[in-house]
């Protein structure tokens, strides 16, 4: 977290130090809208482990995004109202292999696509002919669910499945959040800026979650386990901010 903080303090005395083009003023009816990428990771990985003359291997695949669209109104001279919008997609693919003949011993396969609204207000402090603006914001929201899945299977030495196990969702996955954040916009153009922020998030996650064990013709199925996990974090964004003004009556 040290080395996160400094690295966030250089790029801010960066930016002042950037040489910019505008002067950010944001009245009664201008917009803001700010993207960004929360994550994105494409890996694949292959494992080898030998003992004693024995060699197992393994190897996985693994894709997720995450994008976070955001858009406020300015309902006054620089306050903005606004929401987070943002989608996630996650899948993974996993295989081993036998020691003995190399053939298939188990695979498992995931997917998951959820869903996250986010409402947020967010205060400018003054500034006269100021290139960078900084705020305030606080926010919150919940994430949910479009679809998750897990599924593995285990393998004789002729390739047959022999077992399948799965998790069953009876309850959809969901997520609260709160976040508070500071940060600043400096502009690099006329209505584009580089924001950079830095806060505290809070989440409380609830999962229900049983599990189903087939082998041949015979189905165990665990009772129903409802997960709660509570989270206090720092965070800390780094992304582009574009500026709608609205047109000045005569």
């Amino acid at each position: 977290m040290k080395k996160i903080f400094l690295v966030f303090t250089a790029l801010t005395f960066g930016l002042i130090l950037f040489p910019a083009i505008t002067n950010a003023q944001f009245a009664k009816g201008d917009w803001m809208v700010e993207g960004g990428l929360g994550s994105l990771n494409l890996s694949k990985t292959n494992n080898q482990n030998e003992q004693n003359g024995n060699i197992s291997k393994s190897e996985s695949n693994d894709f997720s995004i995450s994008i976070f669209p955001r858009a406020g109104y300015f309902v006054s001279n620089n306050l903005v109202v606004g929401t987070t919008l943002g989608i996630g997609f996650g899948s993974s693919k996993y295989k081993n292999f036998n020691n003995g003949n190399g053939n298939k011993s188990g695979e498992s396969t995931s997917n998951l696509t959820s869903l996250e609204f986010a409402p947020f207000v967010r205060y400018y402090f003054p500034g006269k002919k100021a290139t960078t603006r900084f705020y305030a914001q606080a926010g919150g929201g919940i994430t949910l669910d479009l679809s998750r899945k897990y599924e593995s299977k285990s393998f004789n030495n002729t390739g047959d499945v022999t077992g399948t196990f799965k998790y069953n969702y009876p309850k959809k996955f969901n997520n609260v959040a709160a976040e508070l954040l500071v940060g600043l916009n400096h502009f690099v153009s006329q209505n584009v800026a580089i924001n950079a922020a830095l806060g505290y998030r809070y989440n409380k996650s609830t999962e229900t979650i049983s599990s189903s064990n087939i082998f041949g013709n015979t189905t165990v199925t665990s009772d129903p386990t409802k997960y709660t996990v509570k989270t206090n974090a720092f965070v800390w964004n780094v992304g582009f901010t574009m500026f709608l003004h609205c047109k000045k009556k005569k």
